[in-house]
């Protein structure tokens, strides 16, 4: 129950903290790339921890699944939906 949570969480803070890399990598007026750039460094970084950690749940929840008969092997953490 808490992983589905937290699955969720961090899931929509990946999409949030994406969204806001987007926003300010292309859509801050009157600058030049330079300054948008720099601006967004902290924004990649922060959005590249979350999904990260993102996926790192999501890791989590297919090895509690793979010990099921009849489920795949636990994936990757680059297969995971938030690293892609």
């Amino acid at each position: 129950m808490v992983l589905e949570l937290g699955k969720f969480v961090s899931l929509a803070a990946s999409i949030l903290s994406l969204c806001s890399l987007m926003g300010s990598a292309f859509f801050v007026p009157a600058s030049t790339w330079q300054d948008r750039l720099f601006g967004s460094i902290f924004h990649i970084a922060l959005a590249g921890c979350l999904c990260f950690a993102s996926g790192i749940l999501f890791r989590e929840d297919a090895i509690r699944h793979a010990h099921l008969p009849g489920s795949p092997s636990s994936p990757s953490l680059t297969e995971t939906l938030p690293v892609r």
